[in-house]
């Protein structure tokens, strides 16, 4: 089910706009890659998906007659990547479709690995709850990430189950600048959730519960790389012959996940009203009050960079420094739809029904 794709790179004369005809002239590209499944794609005999193994201890105890406490230790490993593997002993083909000849392209085989992909996940969870008195209840979750680590993540944005570039032309690549093993984007150190609700009983006039509520969450890690870096002369001395070696590029200059956006500190506050009528008749009202300091943290910002050109170099010859974007740590835009650089703001809410 996985369609052909070419690609192709303008090398015609520079121009822009609409009506630039050598953009639309496809004897001013030049193929840079393509991938042909019933072709010079193979899928390994005996492949299987991806196993995860997890096993959890937890131990717990009651707290007298009006709460308990709990705190579970959890243990991921995922084992038997499926990795697509283009290296030079596999091979090339010349690709003919529907009888045109697009050149010769090295030839992938997707099979399972566990020699350098890496996903491990360890945590430990808190959890507890408290009544101090009748219709007074607290409450209390806390994650703790003791490691969510490993050498690529695995996913994206409506690419779930993606390929990494670990056995793609393994000459042109190491793993301290292009795969790096630590953080991956959802570590998160601490996750802390207090609670408390109390109802306060007004006999025939009905009952009022007052409810709070504090999250905390720990920043998420962020990783310093750059895309787009062009293939040095270094790397291309290291070609042993691929078809369509690589010609640009993703850098890492540091460990992944190396840094981290901002905490955010975040209190809701709610009250509801419920008024019994007729036997379970009871109409209800709830007003909620959320963000209620309107806390503005960079939970997410900006993180462009590019190699910095008077840099130390490596022995690939790629630069050791880089140097951050005019809008680095900046939100990406002012508004933001998603609220992924910062919380949503102070929001009044109120609803009303009717239990019967």
């Amino acid at each position: 089910g996985t369609p052909n794709l070419l690609l192709l790179q303008y090398a015609g004369p520079a121009g822009q706009g609409v009506s630039f005809a050598p953009g639309f002239d496809l004897n001013n590209y030049t193929i840079i890659g393509g991938n042909f499944p019933i072709q010079n794609v193979f899928l390994e005999e005996d492949l299987n998906t991806p196993i995860t193994k997890e096993w959890t201890l937890q131990a717990g105890t009651r707290l007298g007659n009006r709460g308990e406490f709990k705190v579970v230790y959890s243990n991921r490993r995922t084992s038997d990547f499926i990795e697509d593997f283009i290296t030079i002993d596999n091979g090339k083909t010349v690709v003919i479709q529907d009888g045109r000849n697009f050149g010769t392209f090295d030839n992938v085989v997707v099979r399972n690995t566990d020699d350098i992909p890496e996903r491990e996940y360890q945590g430990l969870l808190f959890l507890a709850n408290f009544r101090p008195m009748d219709g007074w209840n607290f409450g209390a979750s806390w994650t703790y990430q003791l490691r969510n680590h490993g050498t690529f993540e695995g996913e994206g944005a409506n690419t779930p189950g993606s390929y990494s570039i670990i056995h793609d032309r393994p000459e042109f690549y190491n793993e301290a600048r292009h795969f790096p093993n630590g953080r991956t984007d959802d570590y998160q150190e601490h996750k802390v959730r207090l609670y408390s609700t109390y109802d306060l009983k007004l006999g025939g006039a009905g009952t009022v519960t007052l409810g709070g509520l504090y999250r905390y969450n720990s920043p998420l890690a962020y990783s310093l790389f750059a895309s787009n870096v062009a293939i040095t002369a270094q790397q291309r001395a290291l070609d042993p012959g691929y078809a369509r070696p690589p010609t640009t590029q993703t850098l890492f200059f540091d460990e992944r996940g190396s840094e981290l956006y901002e905490a955010e500190h975040i209190f809701d506050f709610s009250m509801s009203y419920e008024l019994p009528i007729y036997k379970t008749l009871r109409p209800w009202f709830k007003a909620e009050l959320l963000n209620m300091f309107n806390s503005q943290p960079l939970i997410g910002f900006n993180t462009t960079v590019t190699p910095d050109p008077a840099s130390p170099r490596d022995e690939l010859g790629l630069p050791t420094g880089y140097i951050r974007s005019a809008n680095f740590n900046l939100p990406q835009n002012d508004w933001d739809a998603n609220f992924a650089h910062v919380p949503r703001p102070r929001q009044f809410r109120f609803s009303l029904g009717l239990r019967f």
